[in-house]
């Protein structure tokens, strides 16, 4: 029988208040642009300031909504050589799938500019992206090994810059 091929890496879900504020506000934006249009095709206000307000505000409304709820996952398609993006914003799902060459190695550091751990994922040489960010550097090596150890790869610890060292 031949192994699954797929590895599912998830970010968590949002906590409840960070869902409540997104609903709200998604609520918010919706209103907001159903006034614009209201107004707009009533030709209420010949205000056409206070009109792209209520459009703008609603933007900001959507934007700060999808922050709120946004949580990215990734799926690995060892077999096809393929990986997947993937934004969950509730319910609703997008993503991008893109083919790889190679999977080389996983990198665990400590980003000064964000005072976080870092997990990286380097693949085809000299490409990566983050998969997920810690504030100890304990829980970002058992992160990080754990990832390198499903994908058969091995794992870089540069969380002391001065120090790096293969696990």
């Amino acid at each position: 029988m031949e192994e699954d091929k797929d590895i599912y890496v998830s970010n968590g879900k949002r906590a409840i208040w960070q869902l409540l504020i997104a609903a709200a506000l998604y609520t918010a934006s919706v209103y907001l642009v159903y006034m614009f249009v209201v107004r707009y095709q009533a030709n209420i206000d010949k205000n056409y300031k206070g009109l792209a307000s209520l459009l703008e505000i609603g933007i900001l409304c959507f934007a700060g909504a999808v922050s709120f709820s946004r949580v990215v996952d990734y799926r690995f398609n060892l077999k096809e050589k393929e990986y997947r993006i993937i934004y969950n914003f509730g319910l609703v799902k997008l993503g991008r799938t893109y083919a790889f060459k190679s999977i080389d190695y996983v990198a665990v550091y400590y980003n000064n500019s964000k005072e976080v751990f870092e997990v990286n994922l380097w693949y085809n040489k000299n490409k990566h992206f983050a998969m997920a960010h810690y504030y100890d550097a304990e829980n970002a090596l058992i992160a990080g090994d754990s990832l390198a150890k499903k994908l058969e790869i091995d794992t870089w610890d540069a969380s002391d810059p001065h120090n790096g060292k293969w696990l």
